[in-house]
């Protein structure tokens, strides 16, 4: 029995170019999965297969807003990874 693949893509701040590589992978893998804040689509849309785990959005604003949003990221992408996507 052949073993199902799967892949987990981690971006705070998803755009177009992050969408297209997502995509192109879903196309060959049986389980795909983004952590990300937020996700900006243009032309194309994440595709249907792809399961999205939200995390507290990038705050681009000054530079303390920006490094406790990245922490507060960091810490819930690590436990996501740790529980919910370890296999």
């Amino acid at each position: 029995m052949q073993k199902k693949k799967k892949i987990v893509f981690i971006n705070q701040a998803t755009g177009y170019l992050t969408i297209d590589i997502i995509n192109e992978f879903a196309k060959d893998y049986d389980e795909v999965a983004l952590i990300a804040g937020s996700i900006r689509v243009q032309d194309i849309p994440l595709d249907r297969k792809v399961k999205w785990s939200k995390i507290t959005k990038y705050d681009r604003g000054n530079p303390k807003k920006k490094f406790l949003s990245w922490l507060i990221g960091t810490i819930q992408i690590f436990f996501l990874l740790l529980f919910r996507y370890r296999r």
